[in-house]
């Protein structure tokens, strides 16, 4: 009797909650129908663009459909009534993947930020210094700020502890960052970027943006002493509300969207995969001044508040690994030295902050680095190559890269594609353009493409046809262009110990650069693990009454020599370290130290 009464108060219970629900969608607005309206739309794109599905699945329980409902139930229970309310839904409907290239780039010029550089070690948070992010120049004119008239920056010193940011913990603003904005991804890779978007909010993104002043409440390392300081946001406005603001922003924001290639690379659409994670660009801090004296006096090399670097190179984190006895023009385009260990060992360093160059052509860059790895060879006994802090960029311009560092073919990597008919219609053009007996040498981003590329090139694009025209729009494993190994560059060819430098903000090009020399065995990969962005980035404009630019989304999923993928896993790297208290107060020294001791290990 009591198992009937129970079986029949769950049958009512699931009916009212059927009906309810029915009744609850029945008295739909008109603004909650558009946008669900306007959600299927995503949905339906997801589901003819974004490959890396069943991995998802597999990896964190994400699916479209049930992400979808999810946001759709969302839109019933909260009914947003504004545009920024249905942005925030259809940002965490994305951003539950924790895929780095699936995210939304909404039409927003509002942004805010202080520069401050901070790092986090074991659940607190210290200040490196001043560091801009690379479009300041573009997007904050309205709002110039002189740091040398701000009293409280003053009191700061290098190493400092930021406690609260008005009045709410540091650790609290962070977590809070990690679940708006990167779909409580609570990786190494989620809280390093939790970290950059402390200080700097964009619109675009879907972000909170701050205006005004905020209360910093602050422990010196020197004597633990707690202190407050007040400093204004850098804001710029929504331009919708401030038309007479308009700048070259409007460009960049479009940038993100349809980034621009090389000027040579007009005619050659099949080539535009793109392996990088747009947001994170944004959040690489490449402008970067020194706390170098203040309240902290254990800090060396002390010379005054705040010194501007000028350098038209990008530098990395790193100060220099030992005495530099020949160093790179500043002019240059590459960062690289020679210095001296201490056991009057010479090593080569080179940084490279993207495999997307900006400022010059890709051969230019290329040219260069053949420059330098020529003088290296005739002058150092090892290399340290830095990639810290690259958002990725282009694949062919990473395989002209590790030419120079091999005498031998370096095996690539295969990866799955999830076709659409632009993919076979570039193919075609491809074949079309490019006849095997009648084809002239070229250079793609810096690598060249031989005869025997083309050969490979075009058997891939051959099997893209035969996968379409067969039904399927998943692709077989296959290399990437159909490039099966990255042939010795003809001009250099550096063979001394490697060891590449890579931390968590590694992304997709980036990922693929260590772990192809890591699965070839050619030199060691020191540091902290890549991010795990596998694959190339589509990119879908979206035309929406809610601010809806478009997204960005993961085309193909990359896996490694051993089967397994990049996506969320990145690369481990052979010589792990995490950076330290003391090197956040003491210029990296055991970071350094440590370094140079795997140096010497390879050198025997």
């Amino acid at each position: 009797m009591y198992k009937n009464c129970l079986v029949v108060n769950l049958f009512f219970f699931v009916l009212f909650t059927i009906s309810s629900e029915n009744q609850l969608h029945a008295k739909e607005t008109k603004i909650q129908k558009a946008m669900i309206q306007d959600l299927e739309v995503i949905r339906h794109n997801l589901s003819l663009k974004y490959a890396p599905t069943d991995w998802k699945q597999e990896y964190n329980g994400w699916n479209i459909d049930d992400a979808f409902e999810k946001a759709k139930s969302k839109i019933f229970k909260d009914n947003p009534t504004t545009v920024h309310e249905y942005q925030t839904i259809v940002k965490e409907f994305l951003n539950a993947s924790q895929d780095y290239h699936l995210k939304t780039i909404f039409y927003s010029t509002e942004k805010s930020f202080f520069p401050f550089q901070i790092k986090g070690i074991n659940n607190h948070y210290y200040l490196l210094g001043i560091g801009y992010p690379a479009d300041y120049d573009e997007g904050f004119a309205s709002d110039e700020l002189d740091l040398e008239s701000l009293v409280d920056l003053k009191k700061m010193g290098f190493g400092d502890e930021l406690i609260s940011l008005d009045g709410v913990p540091i650790t609290t603003i962070i977590e809070q960052l990690i679940d708006d904005n990167l779909g409580g991804d609570r990786s190494p890779t989620g809280y390093v970027l939790a970290e950059r978007m402390l200080f700097y909010r964009q619109g675009k993104y879907g972000q909170q943006v701050l205006s005004g002043n905020i209360k910093l409440k602050m422990k010196r390392i020197s004597s633990s002493a707690e202190y407050e300081c007040t400093i204004p946001w850098m804001h710029t406005p929504e331009w919708v509300e401030n038309p007479d603001n308009m700048s070259s922003l409007a460009d960049s924001i479009l940038e993100n969207l349809y980034p621009i290639k090389d000027e040579k690379m007009k005619g050659l659409e099949f080539f535009s995969k793109d392996y990088r994670v747009n947001f994170v660009t944004d959040l690489m801090v490449y402008k970067k001044f020194n706390f170098a004296k203040g309240p902290s006096k254990d800090v060396k090399n002390e010379e005054k508040a705040i010194t501007d670097i000028k350098d038209e190179r990008e530098i990395g984190f790193l100060p220099p690994l030992g005495k530099i006895i020949w160093e790179s023009d500043k002019n240059n385009l590459l960062y690289a030295y020679i210095y001296q260990n201490k056991l009057g060992k010479s090593i080569g360093y080179i940084y490279l902050s993207s495999f997307l160059p900006t400022k010059k052509s890709y051969e230019l860059v290329v040219e260069e680095l053949i420059d330098i790895l020529l003088k290296f060879n005739k002058n150092t006994e090892a290399l340290v190559f830095d990639i810290t802090d690259n958002g990725g960029g282009d694949p062919f311009f990473m395989y002209a890269v590790l030419s120079t560092l091999t005498d031998h073919p370096l095996k690539t990597h295969l990866q799955q594609e999830l076709l659409i008919q632009e993919d076979v219609l570039n193919a075609s053009h491809f074949q079309k353009s490019f006849k095997k007996d009648k084809f002239d040498e070229v250079n793609v981003c810096g690598f060249p493409i031989t005869p025997e590329i083309v050969t490979q090139i075009h058997a891939y694009t051959e099997k893209v046809r035969q996968v379409w025209k067969s039904g399927e729009r998943m692709t077989p494993l296959m290399h990437i262009y159909g490039i099966k190994e990255i042939p010795p560059s003809l001009k250099v060819q550096y063979l001394k110990p490697l060891v590449v430098l890579t931390n968590e903000l590694d992304f997709s090009c980036a990922d693929l650069f260590p772990a192809i020399l890591q699965d070839n065995g050619r030199g060691k990969i020191f540091g902290a693990k890549t991010a795990g962005a596998g694959g190339h980035v589509r990119l879908c404009k979206h035309n929406s009454r809610f601010g809806l630019m478009g997204y960005s989304m993961t085309g193909s999923i990359v896996y490694r020599l051993d089967g397994k993928t990049i996506e969320n896993l990145g690369v481990t790297p052979d010589i792990p370290y995490k950076v330290t208290l003391k090197d956040i107060q003491r210029n990296y020294v055991d970071y350094i130290r440590t370094l140079n001791g795997e140096i010497n290990k390879l050198l025997k």
